[in-house]
């Protein structure tokens, strides 16, 4: 048992949440924290973790832990103490003359509604933002744990000498519907082992103390919207190749350009990729084998570089269509950073780090403009301007606004014309909101409901008349908002709901024909979009992409280049991979 000898007044984390089991401690546990505030319960988390660790320091900062002494923090204690109870509240309703009163499973989240019976508490919670993000929390950590469970167990299977998928090779299937002709696709290849580096890597986030538990993953939208010539009909989607090793965590974030991709992980790394050379003469043979990849079935991405500057998750990564050789990267860790990508030589050089604050979740760039637009983890929305970045200069706030108060800002999609921007939110309150963008602020246009959960993931149809919305609910919304974007006439409404995915929707994206959306199902998923006159029927599944063994975080493309004609469509997923697909 830890006995703290030093107890201390100091300032603490502003969630009051452990840092390792993710729960506000119990009011009846000591409360230990590092120097820098970050709160862990003393029993059981500190004692395991100082057991199982062999550095001893803090899993977030870093910072040294001295088993012998740690801090206790009389303040997060007294915090923790004052929180109302279920209990308390019921009781007082009693007094207010609420006999038997039922409180909201939102009430450790502020809500502080309360009633005699249980099926009026059942009506409340239906509709309670705080019950609605109660609940998708509860979920979330489930998911953050079993994430954890996966990635001590890899860690096992490289201990003992095995790969990550040792004995079960992998399994590509495709299937597809009307418009496109059913065909089903099966490959199976001998498992590879990982190569040395990929361990280092492992043992190397073991010795830092790195807690996966932590490791909360959300996923970044990019949207290419070139356009796919020629007919559809007949046309296939398939995979390319095997899979893309090189991250150790959940692949959390892809963007790319047309001759490299950037992805980020809960492993706290950027990983820079660039496509594999078609001629034999360019060493990519000795690089597959290098990389642990099946000579058989080579990765169509070959990983060039690899950064570990920033200290938390990286759950966003963007590039500017105008700006060239830049990627930007937001992470846990409350910083927005810019890149110098040298595909060449596979270098990436940050050349400038902003503190925005708090959580950094989404990025999105203005295509019409040098602006990107950076969701926070508290309902807040950054605008920067990134004029010069690609010459050193540091991008500067230029506006913010409060998108959705307090609630996670997940996913941005923009409408840009040459008179107006339109930016749409969506956030950890079930909502998707409209702004129209200002000099130095935003104006609220609309605020679409109907999802029953957080939206996760938008997605802008190219014509700016279609918005797509995924959410914990496993559904995709189609939203009229061509009235509000300037490209079309009447109020925004919610023209289709999409089924067929059978857990959260994590990612969207979407081109002239088809929608994209990655889900925790560990699937990808086509939908074909109607064209001309018919552009707002309902959209046809096209194909179900299966492959991946865990949860599809992020989808994103990759353009065509001169060395290939093919566009990607890049997937990242908890099983440490990043996959690509391709129209025949």
């Amino acid at each position: 048992m830890l006995s703290p000898q030093n107890c201390v007044v100091s300032e603490i984390s502003d969630d009051l949440q452990c840092t390792i089991c993710l729960d506000v401690p119990s009011s009846s546990t000591r409360v230990l924290q590092c120097i820098n505030g970050h709160i862990f319960c003393e029993a059981p988390c500190m004692e395991q973790y100082l057991s199982h660790s062999k550095t001893y320091q803090c899993p977030i900062c870093r910072v040294a832990i001295d088993p012998a002494r740690p801090i206790r923090s009389l303040a997060a204690e007294h915090i923790i103490a004052a929180l109302p109870t279920a209990s308390a509240l019921a009781q007082n309703a009693q007094a207010n003359g609420k006999a038997d009163a039922t409180v909201c499973a939102g009430a450790s989240l502020g809500c502080t509604w309360a009633a005699a019976d249980e099926s009026s508490r059942i009506t409340h919670e239906a509709a309670c933002p705080h019950a609605i993000a109660q609940r998708a929390v509860e979920r979330e950590r489930t998911a953050w744990r079993a994430a954890l469970r996966r990635l001590e167990h890899r860690i096992e299977q490289l201990e003992a000498g095995g790969g990550p998928t040792a004995g079960q090779p992998p399994t590509t299937t495709t299937t597809t519907s009307a418009p496109i002709p059913t065909t089903t696709t099966t490959t199976t290849t001998q498992s590879a082992q990982p190569p040395a580096p990929h361990y280092q890597q492992y043992a190397n986030l073991r010795a830092d103390g790195y807690d996966a538990s932590r490791s909360e993953v959300y996923a970044s939208t990019f949207v290419d919207s070139a356009a796919q010539d020629g007919n559809l009909e007949g046309r296939t989607i398939s995979r390319v190749g095997g899979a893309a090793r090189g991250h150790v965590g959940s692949v959390c974030a892809i963007a790319a350009s047309s001759d490299w991709a950037i992805s980020g992980s809960i492993d706290r790394t950027l990983r820079l990729w660039r496509r594999r050379h078609t001629s034999s003469s360019d060493g990519d043979g000795d690089e597959a084998a290098a990389s642990g990849y099946l000579a058989t079935e080579p990765a169509p991405l070959v990983e060039i570089g690899c950064t570990t500057e920033h200290t938390n998750v990286v759950c966003a990564v963007a590039v500017h269509p105008s700006i060239a050789h830049v990627a930007f990267s937001g992470s846990f860790d409350g910083t927005l950073r810019v890149w110098r990508v040298d595909a060449t030589c596979g270098s990436l050089r940050c050349t400038a780090r902003v503190d925005v604050g708090g959580k950094v979740l989404s990025l999105e760039a203005a295509s019409r403009a040098q602006e990107l637009y950076v969701g926070s983890a508290r309902g807040e929305i950054f605008v920067f301007d990134v004029t010069g970045v690609d010459e050193g200069v540091v991008p500067q706030r230029i506006a913010a606004f409060e998108a959705h108060a307090g609630m996670d800002v997940r996913a941005i999609a923009m409408a840009e014309s040459e008179h107006q921007r339109v930016i749409f939110t969506a956030g950890g309150d079930a909502c998707v909101k409209a702004w129209r963008a200002g000099s130095n602020a935003a104006a609220p246009l609309a605020t679409l409901t109907g999802h029953g959960n957080p939206v996760r993931a938008l997605a802008l149809a190219h014509h700016h008349q279609l918005l797509f919305s995924g959410a914990s609910d496993a559904t995709i919304r189609v939203w009229f908002v061509g009235g509000l974007t300037g490209a079309g006439a009447g109020e925004p409404s919610c023209l289709h709901i999409l089924r067929g995915h059978k857990d959260t929707i994590w990612s969207l994206i979407c081109d002239r024909y088809f929608l994209y959306s990655g889900s925790a199902d560990a699937t990808v998923r086509v939908w074909s979009i109607r064209q001309g006159a018919a552009m707002l029927e309902m959209p046809e599944m096209a194909a179900v992409l299966e492959g991946h063994q865990d949860v599809v975080w992020t989808i994103g493309q990759m353009p065509s280049c001169e060395s290939d004609s093919r566009a990607l469509l890049l997937s990242g997923s908890a099983d440490c991979t990043v996959a690509a697909w391709a129209w025949d």
